[in-house]
C-alpha cells in the first residue's frame, strides 16, 4: 500500500489542523510507510513528531535525570523518527506502542550516559541501572556501600561485570 504524495499532504494537513487529534491505527501506518519509501516523507515524520509530542514529553517527564530535560525530549524525538523508519504497520500494532520502546531507549541512553561520546550498549545500561538501584538500596538499609562480591551475589552475575 503505497499512498500517493497527495494523499499524504492532505493527511499531514487534516491531521494538523486540530491540536487535539490524534492518529488512527490507518493514519499511523499511512504516514509511517511515506516516511518509509520517501513519498513526502519529511512531511510525514514532521506531522508524526507533532501528532506525537505529548508522548514523547510524557516520557521526558517520567525517564529525565535532573536537568536533562531537554535532551531526554530531543532523544525521545530522535526515537520517534526511527521508530516511524522501522515500524511494520502490517503487523497491526498501534505506532503509539511500538514508539514507546524506542522512545524510552534513546531516552534512557541519553540521561544514563550524559555528555559522553562513547556509546554503551542496551544491556549494559540495563545491567548498569540494576547495580546502581541495588547499591542506593544498600546504603539506605545499612549506611555502606556493599562489596562488589555482595552486588555479584544478589544481583547473579558475575564480579567482573559489577566491576567493569
Amino acid at each position: 500500500m503505497i499512498p500517493p504524495p497527495a494523499q499524504v499532504r492532505v493527511l499531514c494537513r487534516r491531521l494538523r489542523s486540530d491540536p487535539k487529534r490524534i492518529p488512527t491505527t490507518r493514519q499511523d501506518a499511512l504516514l509511517c510507510v511515506a516516511a518509509q519509501q520517501g513519498i513526502e516523507a519529511d512531511l510525514a515524520i514532521e506531522t508524526m513528531l507533532w501528532c506525537h509530542n505529548g508522548l514523547v514529553l510524557k516520557m521526558a517527564g517520567k525517564l529525565s535525570r535532573g536537568g536533562n530535560y531537554e535532551d531526554a525530549i530531543q532523544a525521545g524525538r530522535i526515537g520517534l523518527v526511527k521508530a516511524g523508519r522501522m515500524v511494520e504497520p502490517e503487523r497491526g500494532l498501534r505506532f503509539s506502542t511500538y514508539a514507546m520502546h524506542w522512545i524510552g531507549s534513546t531516552m534512557r541512553r541519553v540521561t544514563v550516559q550524559g555528555n559522553f561520546q562513547a556509546h554503551i550498549p542496551e544491556h549494559s545500561l540495563y545491567r548498569w541501572i540494576r547495580i546502581r538501584r541495588y547499591c542506593n538500596h544498600h546504603i539506605e538499609q545499612h549506611g555502606t556501600a556493599p562489596e562488589y562480591e555482595e552486588i555479584a551475589k544478589a544481583l547473579g552475575i558475575e564480579v567482573s561485570e559489577v566491576e567493569d
